[in-house]
């Protein structure tokens, strides 16, 4: 498999974009993930373009339905030390059957934002959430 890092200008990842890829991909800042950008396919035989650890960046205000859906994540950190995260929506089953996810670290200020429920509604795995501030 081959990792691919996104560059910090790219400022969002189209549908499908790596849908069913044979790249790893360890972070993004973009600030739009689009549905199914980084979906795995049903039968698990295709690769998901995240596996294990996997960051998105501050400046992620939108993650479309289906974003992750199948996505063999184990850990996902939303925001950095250094900058809040501004996630703003999550769109529906974004983590759906994400079975392996067993933690998110979210970096921000005010851990009662709806955005914060909405992602746990999303993750099927119920993985525990931690709140950093910044």
């Amino acid at each position: 498999m081959t990792y691919v890092e996104i560059p910090a200008t790219v400022r969002q990842i189209g549908e499908y974009a790596f849908y069913c890829s044979a790249v790893q991909i360890g972070s993004t800042n973009a600030r739009i993930i689009n549905n199914s950008a980084f979906r795995r396919d049903a039968d698990g035989i295709y690769a998901s373009g995240v596996m294990g650890t996997f960051t998105i960046g501050p400046n992620t205000t939108f993650i479309g339905p289906n974003a992750f859906q199948l996505a063999p994540l184990e850990h996902l950190t939303i925001g950095s030390p250094e900058a809040e995260s501004q996630l703003e929506t999550v769109g529906s089953d974004a983590f759906k059957f994400c079975s392996r996810l067993t933690d998110i670290t979210i970096y921000t200020n005010d851990s009662s934002k709806p955005v914060w429920a909405s992602l746990a509604a999303t993750a099927t795995s119920s993985p525990q959430i931690t709140y950093q501030p910044v």
